[in-house]
């Protein structure tokens, strides 16, 4: 057959096609069907290489610790204790004026970013340079203390970046929500729950509270 006879039938399709179904990844064709993510992606690539006879020792040479997702990480460790703390009374309040039960606020997945100065003390005592605390932009803005605060997380459950919200309803709808400065959400999975349905968010999305506890805070 000549090359210009050729009919283009646009982009193959990830993975490889079921006859009479759709594509299908093929590491979720040895997970099951479901796409695996974190160990169970390391654990069907591993299959996959050894069903191919491919040597798959690489897989488990140590990998370089990202130190800005662990800065992130235990910052965000710090905002969810402030918040059952004293000082994230205001925020409780403001959650249960939403309509999260009490008794389920601690384990929301949300936090209150504490005073910059005692963050900066507490990660500074787990490890972290003050050049690291700076450059990954957790205390950089001035108005985030006190208000509540969650993490936008990647397919992999690493904390891509933050963002916070005024519990007061006064302010603005244009400072009601802060980012976190120098951090991109272009790679980041939808945030949301337009994807979703109520009770389970789709494969690779890690929402930082329930679906439903989100739902309540969109409207407002």
């Amino acid at each position: 057959m000549r090359a210009e006879r050729v009919v283009a039938h646009g982009p193959a399709p990830r993975g490889f096609l079921v006859y009479g179904g759709e594509s299908l990844l093929w590491t979720a064709y040895v997970n099951g069907g479901a796409i695996p993510h974190g160990p169970d992606f390391v654990r069907a690539v591993r299959e996959i290489a050894e069903r191919a006879g491919v040597d798959a020792s690489p897989i488990d040479c140590p990998q370089p610790r990202d130190r800005r997702a662990d800065l992130l990480r235990e910052f965000f460790d710090l905002c969810r204790r402030e918040l059952t703390s004293e000082r994230g009374a205001a925020a409780r309040a403001y959650l249960e004026r939403r309509g999260f039960p009490g008794g389920a606020i601690a384990d929301s997945g949300l936090g209150v970013a504490p005073v910059s100065a005692e963050a900066s003390r507490l990660l500074e005592r787990t490890g972290h340079r003050p050049s690291e605390i700076a450059g990954a932009g957790v205390l950089a803005d001035s108005r985030w203390p006190s208000r509540l605060c969650g993490a936008w997380c990647d397919g992999y459950g690493r904390i891509g970046t933050l963002w916070a919200r005024a519990v007061d309803d006064a302010a603005s709808a244009g400072t009601r929500y802060l980012y976190l400065r120098g951090a991109s959400r272009t790679n980041l999975p939808p945030y949301g729950i337009s994807a979703c349905s109520p009770d389970r968010p789709p494969h690779g999305m890690r929402l930082p509270w329930s679906p439903r506890a989100m739902k309540r805070l969109r409207n407002g």
